[in-house]
């Protein structure tokens, strides 16, 4: 029986070295996520995960009224409603999670 060291093979697929910079339409209103995975928008703060941390990510309204849609690239994160706390507030919103129809 082989131990799997002797059956590895590096990738034929080349990586490149650094990864091309995301861009945003300009209807998009970006933020860059803060060490905490924290953005802030409209005078409020919203969680949307470390896994973010200094990454640009997309803010544009939701077809519903005060609800807007967090992306990263061109991948849908999840939601927020800025209803749900008055501006300025000190309390974090989370977004909800979107799934795919």
């Amino acid at each position: 029986m082989q131990v799997p060291a002797s059956r590895y093979r590096g990738s034929e697929r080349s990586y490149p070295e650094t990864l091309p910079v995301i861009e945003y339409a300009p209807d998009v209103q970006v933020r860059r996520a803060s060490l905490k995975g924290v953005i802030k928008f409209d005078s409020r703060s919203i969680r949307i995960g470390r896994a973010f941390s200094g990454e640009p990510v997309g803010v544009r309204p939701a077809p519903t009224a005060g609800l807007y849609e967090v992306f990263y690239a061109h991948q849908t994160l999840g939601r927020f409603d800025v209803s749900q706390t008055p501006r300025g507030s000190p309390e974090v919103l989370n977004i909800h999670r979107v799934l795919r129809e």
